[in-house]
């Protein structure tokens, strides 16, 4: 596929990534890691660039874990290629396309027997043109961890959170929902705030108000996340009734097909249980954000009246977070009751130029 620029510009021919086009310009999209090489010619393209979203926090006990951070979203206008150009000189310019981040495990979970700990959810993968980097989203807070690693911030991708922290990276993720160990009140924790790249690329997440709250939600690319009403806002008899917060709202970019379409939206939080035998049962989820944010669930199977509404995972090639889980309440037997959080959408590359 070739396009001519104006001005005696030698027309442009490239391969790699998926072809299309639209009115006035050639595309390639990469919903995976290549290369976009220049065969012929020279010319400036378009790029726009988005990491992979964060995975959601993991219920714990009574604790709920926070949305996954959308991946950073970038908008780069007029890169010159050329078939000479490119990191060696040969027209190759490579492309990464950041992976989603896993989900978080809750106690109960076969990986986890035993103990009272979540395995830690994992921020999104960095995506990259040519070296132009943007980052994976921050991790959801797990709820009620265990001791767990910290996201190291000099690397370019999301990483996973300290305690119920939620990462930082593109865009933050949401704060779990915790205590101290082996005693002592909750916590309130906020995501790491988006980096990297020039311009806007991402938000914070959003924290968890208290000990039994629902999770906050991740930051999205156009929108921070939010933390969810307390526990016993408006309920003095301490009865608990709470969706997740709603995830951070993504933005919109024309290059794929010449119309908008949203990316980036952070994982809605995991909601709070319903002290039982309290009636109603809670209803609700944390919404995910436009953008491909995954929605929080809450619920366990095996908890008298709780249902189970699952954390959904981000949509592919969005940079969505993945929803966070809240209450598990032990009696994970039944292997669909797993309160998992959601993983995060995959990042995507593309690459337009006018003909």
């Amino acid at each position: 596929m070739s396009g001519g620029f104006g001005g005696g510009v030698e027309a442009l021919a490239t391969s790699g990534g998926t072809p299309s086009s639209y009115s006035g310009y050639e595309v390639r999209t990469f919903t995976g890691s290549g290369n976009f090489t220049v065969t012929a010619g020279m010319g400036t393209v378009d790029v726009f660039i988005v990491g992979g979203g964060a995975g959601g926090g993991a219920a714990g006990w009574n604790y709920s874990g926070g949305g996954g951070g959308a991946g950073a979203a970038i908008e780069i206008p007029g890169i010159a290629v050329s078939s000479t150009g490119g990191p060696a000189g040969d027209g190759v310019y490579p492309v990464i396309v950041g992976a989603g981040g896993a989900h978080g495990q809750p106690q109960g979970h076969p990986a986890n027997s035993g103990t009272e700990n979540v395995t830690s959810s994992v921020g999104g993968g960095y995506s990259a043109f040519g070296g132009m980097i943007a980052q994976g989203g921050g991790a959801g807070g797990n709820g009620n961890p265990g001791a767990q690693g910290g996201h190291n911030p000099s690397h370019p991708s999301g990483g996973v959170q300290q305690l119920s922290y939620g990462g930082g990276g593109g865009s933050g993720g949401g704060g779990g929902c915790g205590r101290v160990s082996p005693s002592g009140p909750g916590h309130n924790f906020y995501g790491g705030r988006g980096q990297g790249g020039p311009g806007p690329v991402g938000n914070d997440g959003g924290q968890c108000q208290d000990q039994y709250g629902a999770g906050g939600s991740g930051g999205g690319w156009g929108g921070a996340g939010t933390e969810a009403p307390s526990a016993t806002v408006n309920n003095p008899s301490g009865q608990r009734a709470r969706p997740g917060a709603a995830g951070g709202n993504g933005d919109t970019n024309n290059y794929q097909t010449g119309s908008n379409q949203t990316y980036a939206g952070g994982g809605g939080g995991g909601g709070s249980y319903a002290q039982w035998p309290q009636q109603p049962r809670p209803a609700g989820v944390g919404a995910g954000g436009p953008g491909g944010g995954g929605a929080g669930g809450h619920g366990n199977a095996n908890y008298p009246g709780e249902a189970l509404i699952l954390a959904t995972n981000g949509t592919a090639n969005t940079g969505g977070g993945g929803g966070g889980h809240g209450f598990d309440r032990g009696g994970e037997s039944n292997a669909t009751g797993y309160a998992s959080g959601g993983t995060g959408g995959s990042g995507v590359v593309v690459v337009r130029w006018p003909v």
